[in-house]
């Protein structure tokens, strides 16, 4: 606080003499000293916070397991309905009917067709250069640098040990550390009894799910399809899919059946994307609006990604009645209007004006 007041007053002087160089001098020096105190306040208060977390998290009071014994019997499931129509209050059924459905989900592989060469060959590609540097094999000093490049103060657990430790101890852990991620990247699998070195060496092969259900962990199987978001393959993989779906799109600018958008034709826009977030741009006739879905539905059968047609919309205007019902029977999307909002922005079919 004293470093922070000081600088007040040295801005606040240099405000009222700002051609004064020794003041211009003092309010940087005094700047950099605030910025460093600060920065060590907020790694004091980290390492306090995770300190008193271990030190106490296993401290429970009656208090506490009370709410959470309360918070269970809340949001706890006591019945379901069975496929066949019954309904039952089995703890045994309930829980084997979720542990079904999600191994059916997670824990079978989807059938997909083959990717479009076509498609893919189309765009930028890597060069020779680029293509032999993405497969060689990891180094230990690349796996020392991943290692070092991560903040003090990390963890992948609030009881898990700091990337501190291992930077500190890396004399005495190091040769047990690289060998364990090299072993990985030659046999795509890590020993579950290690799989707590700081999230770094998380194998899709070993991924396995348990469901949490009403208090305790029910079924035990491999998942066969799909990331965790957290896991560090996962935006990649999505750019990557992304990328196809947008190669696919732009090959409807060479299709003679297709119309673009009024307001894109010029700039040969079809599509934009932002985050997870995908907006088209057909004309507002049946034949466009059809390439579009089958180009989707292509899309969805390559590479398992299904449209969700409870958060899409179709938004339509100055279409006749007899192309809108078409495109509407074709499409399956809700139908919305004019005005709304996307991403705090409001969207029009006219020109804005300033009230």
């Amino acid at each position: 606080m004293a470093a922070e007041e000081e600088l007040i007053q040295a801005q606040q002087q240099l405000h009222d003499n700002p051609a004064n160089p020794q003041l211009q001098i003092a309010v940087l020096d005094l700047r950099s000293k605030a910025l460093k105190l600060a920065e060590a306040e907020l790694s004091f208060c980290s390492q306090l916070a995770k300190a008193k977390f271990s030190r106490k998290s296993d401290k429970g009071t009656k208090f506490f397991h009370d709410l959470i014994k309360s918070k269970h019997s809340k949001s706890s499931i006591s019945s379901i309905t069975l496929k066949d129509g019954r309904r039952s209050n089995s703890n045994k059924q309930v829980s084997d009917a979720f542990v079904h459905y999600y191994k059916g989900l997670l824990g079978s592989k989807g059938d997909c067709i083959s990717l479009n060469r076509d498609i893919v060959s189309k765009g930028k590609s890597l060069d020779p250069v680029q293509e032999t540097t993405l497969i060689q094999a990891v180094s230990e000093e690349e796996i020392k640098t991943a290692l070092f490049s991560i903040g003090e103060d990390k963890a992948h657990r609030p009881d898990g040990f700091f990337s501190c430790f291992f930077k500190k101890a890396w004399d005495t852990v190091g040769r047990d550390f690289t060998t364990t991620v090299m072993e990985f990247f030659s046999s795509d699998q890590i020993l579950k009894q290690i799989n707590h070195f700081d999230g770094l060496c998380l194998a899709y092969l070993s991924t396995s799910y348990s469901l949490s259900f009403n208090g305790s962990l029910h079924g035990f199987f491999k998942g066969k399809r799909g990331l965790k978001q957290v896991d560090p393959l996962s935006p990649y993989c999505f750019v990557l899919c992304l990328e196809y779906l947008s190669r696919s799109l732009e090959e409807l600018k060479n299709n003679a059946n297709f119309n673009f958008h009024p307001r894109c034709g010029g700039l040969n826009i079809t599509q934009l994307a932002y985050a997870d977030d995908l907006v088209l741009f057909p004309r507002g006739d049946p034949t466009s609006v059809a390439l579009f879905m089958d180009k989707l539905k292509h899309f969805g059968d390559c590479l398992g990604l299904k449209i969700n047609l409870t958060k899409s919309s179709f938004f339509s205007a100055g279409i006749s009645g007899t192309n809108l019902e078409t495109i509407k029977k074709y499409n399956r999307l809700f139908s919305r209007f004019f005005p709304f909002r996307y991403l705090g922005i409001p969207a029009v079919d006219s020109r804005l004006t300033i009230a």
